[in-house]
């Protein structure tokens, strides 16, 4: 900026935040400088602050120059500040009288509230700028009589100046501004060749009027020169700025993109040759159908052309086959546009969720799962409040999720009934281990049952234990069949004991009679 003349250059994003200030000097915006900033990006074109806009500081005499930056992305567009010191060029151009003169200059001002303020060094006192003012109800200075509508803008003025010398003057406004430029001449030089010859009188004064004319006509011509050059420099900025998001693309992750109005590339990152396994130059210049399968073409140009057509931001989910594979992309677009608002392309970011639509699929099936397993399923967190429950878990007990938010019935009956019992289950939770067992439980209505619970915790990602997750199994009649099993186990045990004795009982009574059968025959 310093080789451009510039004392400072600064840029602010579409919020008109300082992004960067490469100057010595690092202010607070002035209220001045960020309404001219508001009206660049409005007008998209050049506004001019200054010199000294009200509010800084110092007070210093300084230009800024406000040039909108072109809107590439999404939100309002940025500016540059360019600041330049109106000593180095403005006030030496001013001093440059086109005919040799001991009275004649021409000078800058402006209204400030109230005041007329000099806006320029003055001739007959140095270091006038910002500092020369007075009351513009009370001053006869040829400007200040243009302010007050006293005289018009253009024609020859007689008055007295700021040395409270009498002076002929013209006054004109500087385009684009609000300053003034007074070009004067004292009324005696102006007459005194009058004096000799009075036939020049008249001459004199035209050419005293031609020359004052000439020099406010010089002033406005290099003013115009002076904002076309900053133009350029202002567009050799833009090139500048693409740069700098041309290498944020670049070394961005996300596949980052922009096309013309008939879906031609006109940027194609790092990530999206990888994505797509083509260099940017084979792109540029191409669309879509260069890169996908027809249907996969069609789908993408199509989003393409509803942003364009909508004028705003959407986000959309395209499928895409890639260098690996089906790839799920979120992909943000929006209207590209020109300086003058017009819509000349789309831009676009795509991130791959694949990984993430993978893992919600998952969530998925595993939500599915917990809900409509057969087996009650409670999440609670370290001070037993029930933050989830599934079904079969209102099912089992009979409470209902309004029941639930209340608190925790069961743990407070728990507490009340079998205090040990808690706090065992409490502790072994805090200090990550599991807790299994049997207990008797109440529904709602007051029914007794048997439940199976399982205790176990849930660690965060940093292996914090967080929460609880309690499984629970209602085995009343799990319970009731075993007993029945085991009551017949019993019946029949005692059957076959029955039927042993008294298969003994027919044994020892036949041996018996054998003895007896013996015993009759060896008396015989």
């Amino acid at each position: 900026t310093q080789a451009l003349g510039f004392t400072e250059a600064r840029v602010f994003d579409g919020a008109l935040q300082s992004l960067r200030g490469p100057g010595a000097e690092v202010q607070t915006p002035t209220e001045a400088l960020m309404q001219a900033a508001r009206l660049a990006r409005q007008r998209g074109e050049p506004q001019v602050v200054g010199p000294a806009p009200a509010g800084v500081a110092d007070d210093r005499p300084r230009i800024d120059i406000v040039v909108p930056l072109l809107k590439t992305q999404v939100g309002e567009r940025g500016v540059v500040v360019l600041r330049e010191d109106p000593g180095h060029r403005l006030y030496p151009m001013l001093r440059a009288w086109p005919v040799a003169s001991d009275s004649a200059e021409s000078s800058l001002w402006h209204r400030r509230g109230q005041e007329v303020v000099a806006l320029s060094d003055l001739r007959f006192q140095a270091e006038a700028a910002l500092r020369k003012r007075a009351p513009l109800a009370e001053a006869t200075w040829p400007v200040a009589l243009v302010l007050q509508g006293r005289a018009a803008i253009g024609e020859v003025i007689e008055t007295r100046d700021y040395r409270g010398v009498r002076v002929l003057a013209v006054v004109r406004r500087v385009a684009g501004t609000d300053w003034l430029v007074e070009s004067k001449i004292d009324r005696e030089e102006a007459l005194a060749p009058a004096r000799a010859q009075v036939a020049w009188i008249g001459g004199s004064g035209l050419v005293l009027l031609v020359a004052a004319l000439a020099a406010v006509w010089l002033l406005r011509e290099r003013e115009r020169l002076r904002l076309s050059l900053h133009e350029q420099r202002a567009e050799a900025d833009r090139l500048r700025t693409l740069g700098l998001l041309d290498a944020v693309a670049e070394s961005s992750s996300d596949v980052i993109f922009a096309k013309d109005r008939d879906g031609r590339y006109l940027l194609f990152n790092r990530a999206a040759s990888l994505a797509t396994g083509r260099p940017a130059r084979e792109v540029t210049g191409h669309d879509d159908r260069l890169l996908f399968p027809p249907e996969q073409a069609d789908m993408v140009m199509a989003h393409d052309r509803q942003v364009m057509s909508d004028g705003r931001v959407r986000t959309f989910e395209e499928v895409l086959h890639t260098t690996a594979g089906e790839v799920v992309y979120l992909a943000t677009k929006g209207p590209l546009r020109d300086t003058q608002g017009r819509v000349i392309g789309m831009f676009g970011i795509s991130r791959d969720i694949t990984a993430r639509r993978q893992s919600e699929h998952q969530l998925r099936q595993l939500s599915l799962a917990v809900e409509q397993s057969p087996s009650g399923v409670l999440i609670m967190d370290l001070d037993g409040r029930i933050l989830y429950a599934n079904e079969a878990w209102h099912r089992i007990t009979g409470y209902t999720p309004a029941d639930v938010r209340q608190g925790n019935p069961r743990l407070l009956r728990l507490q009340a009934e079998q205090p040990a019992l808690a706090l065992q289950m409490n502790q072994l939770m805090r200090a990550g281990q599991t807790w299994r067992g049997e207990l008797r439980e109440f529904r709602k209505d007051g029914q007794a049952y048997t439940e199976r619970l399982v205790l176990s915790p849930i660690r965060d990602e940093a292996g914090r234990i967080v929460q609880v997750l309690a499984i629970e199994e209602d085995i009343t009649e799990q319970k009731q069949n075993l007993a029945e099993l085991e009551r017949h186990r019993h019946h029949l045990m005692e059957m076959v004991e029955e039927r042993s004795r008294a298969l003994e009982q027919a044994m020892r009574a036949r041996s018996e009679q054998e003895r007896f059968a013996l015993t009759v025959a060896d008396n015989l």
